[in-house]
């Protein structure tokens, strides 16, 4: 605590009173400071976990307590805890930690690594000497590959060379798929973090699974895509998830093929208009409310009206108490032999300059169904994920033109006045249906 009170005090004031020098040294001191007290934090979680404090305060465990008294998500609090736990069977790490010799992502790969020890490494029992010889080894890899500008991927690497050299006919711990992970967590605002575990094989799959969907996609003059990497491997995911549930191979479940339950008030859905005002007042009267789903997700009204366009969707409808009034069926809303039809026609994303493959595109309503919107080509486009979600937050209007049949784009009018409509993208690719 003293370093960080000294770090504070000889900031000077606003960072922008510091001069160049100023400001570069007291960046990195404060970033020394930081890992100090988060060392400082993991040494604290671990007595508290030897102590069950926590739990004996009420909380299901150290890292529920710690989530709910600070502004750290459930996850990075279970981490934090983990580490502690690994540490109190690692001094020597625990000694590098505390010393700020390595990180704390160092820390649990290296803790890893000596608690899933390969089969091949010496036995502490049969070999004494060998085993403390081949652990101060192994430290002394670890230790060089988190140097300076060492990478979490450097020091994996490391861990992954040493597990092969001490291999043996059981399988390594990369190829454990015992000991894979995947946690699905919802944050704030209705988002979800995702954090994972895989053993080598089911990573690789996954890579291939979603290498091709994740690939840049640039624009038609060329541009390239506006994605970073995170962002199109997350789009991948998604759509991966899609195609999979869209093919209805998951099987049933109670009699039911797996579908979305979104529950909303029928006028909010249909009107999809903005809270009321009082003027006097200034305070919200009326107006929609959230839709939310099973697993206590929300969506918003756009959302809810996306999701009505092209999905199996179970409507409960209720009044403005939340008391359901009638369910109406699930319903198929696009056939088939109508997503053929439409990759006939529009072979692809129709929206103007897209072009992305009928693979990866959704059924839109034009007038939407749940304003009474038919399920028939004259009402239907194909429009990739990107702008299905653009069309329902913005102001363009589709038709379907009755001289030609295909669909055209009207963008909102500018400050010039209208725009005219722009015809739908088509891809010169034949498309086999």
């Amino acid at each position: 605590m003293g370093s960080g009170e000294s770090a504070v005090d000889a900031s000077g004031g606003e960072p922008w009173q510091s001069a160049d020098g100023e400001l570069l040294a007291e960046a990195v001191e404060l970033s020394r400071v930081i890992a100090e007290l988060q060392a400082r934090r993991v040494a604290v979680m671990g007595e508290v976990e030897v102590r069950r404090v926590a739990v004996d305060a009420g909380y299901r465990d150290s890292a529920a307590w710690l989530a709910a008294h600070t502004l750290l998500e459930i996850g990075e609090a279970r981490g934090i805890v983990a580490l502690a736990g690994s540490l109190l069977q690692a001094p020597e790490i625990a000694e590098m930690v505390a010393s700020v010799e390595v990180s704390a992502k160092h820390a649990q790969i290296m803790c890893d690594f000596f608690e899933h020890l390969p089969g091949g490494f010496p036995n502490a029992v049969e070999e004494p000497e060998a085993f403390v010889e081949a652990k101060r080894e192994c430290r002394e890899a670890f230790f060089l590959a988190s140097g300076f500008r060492g990478t979490v991927g450097g020091m994996q690497r490391v861990k992954a060379t040493l597990e092969a050299t001490f291999e043996t006919d059981e399988a390594p711990h990369s190829e454990r798929a015992d000991l894979n992970r995947f946690d699905l967590s919802r944050t704030l605002h209705g988002r979800y973090l995702l954090r994972g575990d895989l053993d080598a094989e089911s990573g690789e799959l996954l890579q291939a699974a979603l290498s091709k969907l994740s690939a840049p996609r640039p624009a038609e003059a060329g541009t390239r895509d506006p994605r970073p990497p995170s962002q199109r491997r997350a789009d991948a995911l998604t759509e991966v998830a899609r195609r999979f549930l869209g093919a209805g191979r998951t099987g049933d479940e109670a009699g039911e093929r797996p579908h979305l339950t979104v529950v909303i008030r029928e006028r909010d859905l249909r009107e999809n208009q903005g809270p009321a005002i009082d003027g006097a007042s200034g305070l919200r009267v009326d107006g929609p409310r959230v839709p939310w789903t099973p697993w206590g997700g929300t969506l918003s009204l756009a959302a809810a009206r996306k999701t009505a366009c092209d999905s199996e969707v179970t409507p409960v409808v209720v009044d403005d108490a939340g008391v359901p009034l009638a369910m109406g069926r699930t319903t198929r809303l696009v056939t088939p032999s109508q997503r053929r039809a439409l990759r006939v026609r529009d072979r692809g994303c129709a929206f103007p300059g897209c072009g992305v493959p009928t693979g990866w595109t959704e059924a839109h309503h034009i007038v939407p169904w749940i304003d009474g919107g038919p399920t028939d080509l004259d009402n239907l486009v194909l429009l990739c994920g990107h702008h299905h979600r653009f069309l329902h937050h913005s102001k363009w209007r589709v038709e379907i033109h009755d001289d030609d049949k295909m669909p055209w784009f009207t963008p909102p009018p500018t400050p010039l006045g209208p725009c005219e409509p722009l015809p739908a993208q088509r891809n010169s690719i034949p498309l086999l249906a």
